[in-house]
């Protein structure tokens, strides 16, 4: 790859309209988006020495995630590295190395000279990603708390099934709020170390400007300005109408998050819920642990090495 192809980042908060930016920004004729690798992330792999070994490598390969993110055409990430697996196992490389051969895989792939790889929770990890990539620029997504939390719990309505339940066992509306503050934290102090390589996007900017969005993102990125038709699209409830929160759910994202409402620019919605709504939705919460415990343990055979992780990054 050529030295001077920069590596840019979407990240922020998740349900928030990154998948769209990433695909709007493939539309280029210049950039291609990819995601959600997590390589920097959940699925960073620690090198033992300066270097992985060929067997990190193989592993990285074998775990690899996420897809080309086109319109009307997709990649997969794991398929592609496979099929370039001789390329990529020849020698031993450094995490940036390695990340920047997989990118340069997926440049020749789709004909571009320029990328973007979105994972939304790459923001709790920005300074690991800020100091391997110096000229790396990284738009932030954020969207208001109440649409957050609504489209968070409602996540799940288009899966049928075991994966359906699976998710209802593990919502609760603190765990949702936590998740809320946690990024919210991230991308507060991601703007105050890196201001000049941040841009911050609010999804409500993709619903009512979204032209204007796509020239600014072009210009802080520093593509050639291109004119890209792109639908608007609500992805959380695509063909039904928008449900009501819970009072009892504003209540939990107010009572844990209400400090990073403010900081973020948004309004604390008031609510009149009742007391024996949320002593209920408090007895609820064992049961709530219990099955996100249960959930870690069935993908994970370290599980209380990612629940300590996910305890650090919230509180």
């Amino acid at each position: 790859m050529d030295k001077k192809t920069r590596i840019d980042f979407i990240c922020g908060l998740p349900r928030s309209g990154t998948t769209w930016m990433a695909e709007v920004m493939s539309e280029h004729s210049e950039v291609v988006s990819f995601g959600e690798t997590q390589y920097w992330g959940k699925k960073y792999v620690k090198c033992k020495e300066k270097k992985y070994s060929i067997r990190d490598q193989k592993e990285i390969i074998n775990n690899m995630w996420g897809r080309t993110l086109m319109k009307g055409k997709s990649h997969d990430i794991k398929s592609v590295m496979r099929e370039n697996e001789e390329y990529l196992t020849r020698r031993r490389y450094t995490p940036k190395k390695y990340f920047e051969k997989i990118v340069e895989i997926i440049l020749d792939l789709e004909g571009k000279k320029r990328a973007i790889e979105k994972t939304p929770h790459h923001i709790h990890y920005i300074d690991r990603i800020a100091k391997e990539f110096e000229k790396s620029r990284f738009l932030i997504l954020v969207r208001d708390p109440y649409d957050f939390i609504l489209s968070y719990k409602h996540q799940s309505d288009r899966r049928e099934g075991a994966p359906k339940k699976s998710f209802e066992k593990v919502y609760h509306p603190l765990g949702a709020s936590l998740s809320y503050r946690g990024y919210c934290n991230s991308v507060i102090d991601a703007k105050k170390k890196y201001p000049q390589r941040t841009l911050l996007v609010r999804q409500k900017e993709i619903k009512n400007s979204s032209k204007k969005l796509v020239k600014n993102v072009q210009k802080f990125l520093g593509v050639n300005a291109e004119k890209i038709r792109r639908e608007k699209t609500n992805t959380s409830f695509p063909s039904r109408e928008r449900p009501d929160l819970e009072e009892v759910e504003i209540f939990w994202m107010n009572k844990l998050a209400k400090k990073n409402i403010k900081e973020m620019g948004y309004r604390v919605k008031k609510t009149d819920t009742k007391v024996e709504d949320v002593v209920l939705s408090m007895l609820k919460i064992p049961i709530w642990l219990k099955n996100i415990y249960i959930n870690i343990s069935n993908r994970s055979n370290r599980p209380w090495s990612h629940i300590s992780k996910w305890i650090r990054s919230e509180f």
